[in-house]
């Protein structure tokens, strides 16, 4: 529905300020379930590192309820209960994770690498169906002013991140193996759980009239004929494919900093802290900016940032310089996904943003997936350096992918 049917300005500072209590709680609380908290636990239970980029293949389990969701969204009249029930639910494993860790860690051992494994593999069963309906109301609710609104939900969300990773660091300092990070689960956790409450005071769009009931198979086949038209579209799925690529080899600049650095795993904690932070800043300059300039310009300024933070954690030999190297690459990062999500409903025609952003996880899932645990074994054979120098083609290609398309405000679109 356009903005000329949904006065969506009429509703925007109550929607802003209850995005943004839901990201006050939910940022504190992911702090502590970052990548980096999980991979400094995996490290202390394994030296694996491609057991540790194996956890990661659970993000194929997604894939069924991507699609299965992308095609009931379209009967939902209200997404809000949906979105923040299936979120709360989402999230209570890592409240489980602690409270088992706190209670038999010391027994279970290097076993609770299995535990997370389970959990992890729980939480993507069930985020494959939040996609399309997240999606969905967040773009319906904020409209044109999508990206600010992002801008201001990181900018909150990292805000408190940033005091949720100096907590978690406290914790891992100060409290013995493995409770420490029982504790910050278990406080994760309960946060992420309820701040979904802030959810509910969403104002929605008025729901659309019911559309055509259509048998699943044939939806999907119509929707795939649809995606292979919009080559636009396909060049944002490559481009989608290549940042998750990214964003999972960047996941072992933990793991290297720790071990090269010889740190101590309480700096995990820091360096979420400095993601957080970094995030903020970049979420909130590059998302308004977008609004103004384009999303597919900050893509292409985000996939350079990731070119110079791969050189710079290859040549850091000091904790300083690394958390220069974090802080680039944070801000590419939030800069590529808030221009990936603009990107995707630019490009979706009516009545289908949900499913134009499921389908990007659909790319998501298997490349978060292979990346990481190719990045695992070959950082086993041929060391962090080496898998760190390759990698700087993947932001080269996702540059050259992103120069293929016109970004979509600033062009007509096709009648399709």
């Amino acid at each position: 529905m356009n903005g000329e049917l949904w006065p969506y300005q009429h509703y925007l500072r109550r929607n802003l300020a209850a995005v943004a209590s839901w990201e006050l709680v939910w940022g504190f609380g992911a702090a502590g379930i970052s990548n980096s908290i999980i991979l400094a636990f995996l490290a202390q239970l394994t030296e694996s590192k491609a057991l540790i980029g194996a956890l990661n293949v659970t993000y194929l389990l997604a894939l069924p309820g991507l699609l299965i969701a992308s095609y009931l969204n379209q009967r939902l009249r209200s997404r809000r209960a949906v979105v923040a029930g299936l979120h709360a639910l989402q999230v209570s494993a890592w409240l489980a994770v602690g409270l088992i860790t706190l209670l038999a860690g010391d027994r279970l051992g290097s076993s609770l690498v299995y535990l997370v494994f389970a959990a992890h593999s729980y939480i993507y069963v069930v985020n494959g169906f939040l996609v399309a309906p997240t999606y969905e109301l967040l773009s319906g609710v904020f409209e044109q002013r999508w990206g600010m609104a992002q801008g201001v939900q990181v900018f909150v969300n990292r805000l408190s991140g940033t005091a949720g990773g100096l907590a978690a660091a406290a914790l891992l300092a100060t409290v013995a193996f493995p409770s420490n990070f029982g504790w910050t689960f278990v406080i994760a956790g309960l946060c992420l759980v309820l701040s979904n409450v802030s959810v509910l005071f969403l104002i929605e769009p008025p729901p659309r009239p019911p559309a055509q009931r259509q048998p699943l198979l044939p939806y999907l086949f119509n929707l795939g004929r649809l995606i292979r038209r919009d080559r636009p579209f396909c060049l944002l799925l490559i481009v989608t494919g290549v940042i998750a690529s990214i964003q999972m080899v960047q996941g072992f600049y933990v793991v290297f900093a720790l071990e090269r650095l010889h740190l101590d795993p309480s700096y995990a904690g820091i360096f979420v802290a400095i993601t957080f932070a970094t995030n903020g800043i970049g979420g909130l300059i590059l998302g308004p900016l977008g609004d103004r300039v384009g999303h597919r310009l900050v893509m292409l300024w985000s996939l350079g940032l990731h070119v110079l933070s791969f050189v710079a954690v290859i040549v850091m030999q000091s904790a300083v310089e690394f958390y220069l190297a974090l802080g680039i690459s944070s801000i590419g990062t939030m800069g590529a996904a808030i221009a990936q999500a603009n990107l995707a409903v630019g490009f979706a025609p009516a009545g289908e943003k949900g499913a134009y952003s499921a389908l990007t996880r659909l790319v998501t899932a298997p490349a978060t997936a292979l990346s990481m645990l190719l990045a695992g074994l070959s950082i086993d054979l041929v060391g962090f350096a080496g898998v760190f120098a390759a990698s700087l083609l993947l932001p080269l290609a996702g540059i050259v992918a992103t120069l293929r398309f016109a970004d979509p405000r600033h062009v007509a679109q096709p009648v399709r």
